[in-house]
């Protein structure tokens, strides 16, 4: 995939119009990124595990 994301002439020219290209874009809510990777996703993933893990210790004592 990578090699084919190489292939992909991005050069800018002053007769075409910009196209501002994103860093990442959210589809079914998987975080993709430029270089086809995971990485963004992962790392928001482990920060929302990370918030829950942190709330579900506050109230642990009221569990059984």
């Amino acid at each position: 995939m990578r090699y084919q994301l190489a292939q992909v002439d991005i050069s800018h020219d002053s007769a075409s119009p910009q196209i501002h290209l994103l860093r990442s874009v959210t589809c079914l809510g998987v975080i993709i990124d430029q270089e086809l990777s995971f990485a963004d996703h992962v790392s928001r993933l482990t920060a929302r595990c990370s918030y829950w893990l942190r709330q579900l210790r506050t109230v642990r004592h009221a569990l059984t």
